[in-house]
């Protein structure tokens, strides 16, 4: 066995109700995934047939949406909790968080992990830290702490610029087939890279382990894989020993043909936003001197976007990151682990606007394997991962909109029986898939924000909407009639995009919000759902 397979097995998790791995969607489950690397991005036929206002019309939706919010998707493969267990949720079409129902039943929350001592109506049971409320207990909300909370007197408590929307929704057991990935609709709503649009942890067409809609997947935008720092080069770098100025130089014995393939390749692969002012030419122009034009605004691509500046262990950027995903050592230097690097190499080159949305795919969340102490653990990792992205968002000055899911969910313990290991922290065994107890994530950190809060509210959210949408019933999951959402796994991410559209509007004004994320969504996506309004609850990150 190789070094690396080693490496990879650490991370494997082998639960007492599930089968040996054997199959890429086992393994992926278990906390082991592939490792496939290649780049590919926008066609330039297509770019050479866009006008100079169609190039910018691709970049601004509106007039006042023309400022892209970096976009990060995480994804708990296996089907973890997210609600009662981690972030809180209510009863009741009032879409309440803190509505916790006219009884304190074992059938209310014991399922979602809580056992009757920690009912979320006990003193201390809620957390409001992050805006959105969190169960104590939460690991998820331990890992955001561990990343984010103040560590010396006079740091800035990021906690404090940060809010969340929880949409209930059910979702297919442990399954990839679940259209949930939001990658390319993101693209599309708006969040643009300087010179590719989709990075991810995975070899699949959105760049995660979850599929989207197939009409919302545009191949001319498959992302591009990355798992190390060093991948950044391959982006655009064609080797050390094919740069130079010599590169197109066809007549070389052994790298002519190599160079001229590689070279047009990574035009191919070339982002939009970079070939505005090279596209700019009038429509008189022979398609040959557009070529020529073309390829020499390339060309200063190449210089600007080096293998140094690709991989931030050749420059400052590891600086930065070190200490932000690193594990200080004895002699002050900081380790920075295989999976904290695969975080950081996909947040980084998001936050320095290089892509526009980035995708990170954690295994072994299909943790029902009759402990709490596991998913505890794995909730923890999920959070402690999502805080360190913010982190560096706030330290590259830039807001941050991240989409947090996973492929159904997880049931605990119906009789009660509870962990009493100090991972398990006395809570509610799981022990089987749950879909009807799932939903979807959205959280949203904004640069330099002091968030007020207004009870269920924020100054984060559209004046007096909620963080919860949907809602859950009484003795069951959630309620599948609560809106267009709630039961229709197809359409579920058109309420992220909905949101994340809101994010990028540049306006304080509520109607005017609401009103441009409507005329934009359908130019672009087709009409919303009937209720589409009512699931618009963020605001502004650029106003």
């Amino acid at each position: 066995m190789s070094n690396e397979n080693k490496k990879r097995d650490e991370e494997v998790f082998l639960y007492k109700d599930h089968k040996r791995p054997s199959s890429r969607r086992d393994f992926l489950t278990s906390g082991l995934v592939g490792f496939a690397t290649f780049a590919l991005g926008p066609n330039l036929n297509n770019l050479l047939k866009l006008s100079p206002n169609e190039l910018m019309a691709a970049e601004c939706a509106h007039p006042k949406m023309c400022q892209s919010i970096p976009y990060l998707c995480f994804e708990a493969a296996g089907g973890m909790n997210l609600p009662g267990g981690n972030v809180m949720v209510g009863f009741g079409a009032g879409e309440d968080q803190m509505d916790f129902g006219s009884s304190q039943s074992l059938s209310d929350y014991i399922k979602m992990g809580l056992p009757p001592g920690m009912h979320p109506s006990a003193t201390g049971m809620i957390n409001s830290t992050f805006g959105l409320k969190f169960h104590s207990t939460s690991g998820l909300l331990a890992g955001l702490n561990a990343a984010l909370a103040p560590t010396l007197p006079g740091d800035p408590d990021l906690r404090r610029s940060v809010d969340g929307v929880f949409v209930c929704a059910i979702s297919a057991d442990d399954s990839n087939a679940n259209p949930i990935n939001t990658s390319h609709m993101a693209r599309k709503a708006g969040a643009q890279g300087d010179l590719v649009q989709i990075l991810g942890t995975q070899n699949t067409p959105t760049g995660a382990r979850s599929s989207a809609p197939q009409s919302e997947i545009n191949l001319l935008y498959r992302p591009s894989t990355l798992k190390r720092f060093k991948d950044g080069e391959g982006l655009i770098s064609i080797g050390d020993r094919m740069m130079g100025g010599e590169y197109l130089n066809a007549s070389d014995p052994s790298f002519g043909v190599q160079r001229i393939k590689a070279f047009m390749d990574k035009v191919r692969k070339v982002g939009v936003s970079r070939f505005r002012e090279a596209a700019s030419v009038q429509e008189e122009f022979k398609a040959k001197q557009k070529v020529q034009k073309t390829l020499g605004g390339t060309l200063g691509i190449f210089d600007k976007y080096s293998p140094v500046e690709l991989n931030p262990s050749k420059n400052s950027d590891i600086n930065l990151l070190a200490p932000i995903f690193g594990d200080l050592q004895g002699d002050g230097s900081y380790q920075i682990d295989r999976k904290a690097e695969e975080v950081a190499t996909i947040a980084n080159l998001v936050m320095k606007r290089i892509a526009g949305v980035g995708n990170i795919t954690l295994g072994g969340y299909d943790y029902h394997n009759g402990t709490a102490a596991s998913g505890n653990n794995k909730d923890y990792e999920l959070g402690r991962y999502i805080g360190m992205c913010i982190k560096l968002a706030a330290a590259k000055g830039e807001s941050l909109f991240v989409h947090v899911y996973t492929d159904g969910g997880v049931t605990g313990d119906s009789g009660g029986a509870i962990d009493i290991t100090a991972e398990g922290k006395g809570r509610v065994n799981w022990i089987s898939d749950s879909g009807t107890r799932s939903g979807t994530l959205m959280l949203v950190y904004k640069h330099g924000h002091n968030r007020v809060d207004y009870g269920e509210s924020s100054s984060l959210l559209l004046s007096g909407r909620k963080r919860q949408v949907g809602y859950f019933k009484q003795a069951g999951g959630v309620n599948a009639n609560a809106n267009s959402m709630s039961n229709n796994i197809n359409q579920l991410w058109m309420a992220v995009i909905l949101n994340y559209m809101a994010t990028m509007v540049n306006s304080t004004d509520d109607d005017e919000i609401i009103n441009i994320v409507g005329t934009v969504f359908k130019e672009r996506f087709g009409d919303p759902p009937p209720d589409w309004k009512n699931l618009i609850r963020l605001r502004s990150l650029v106003a």
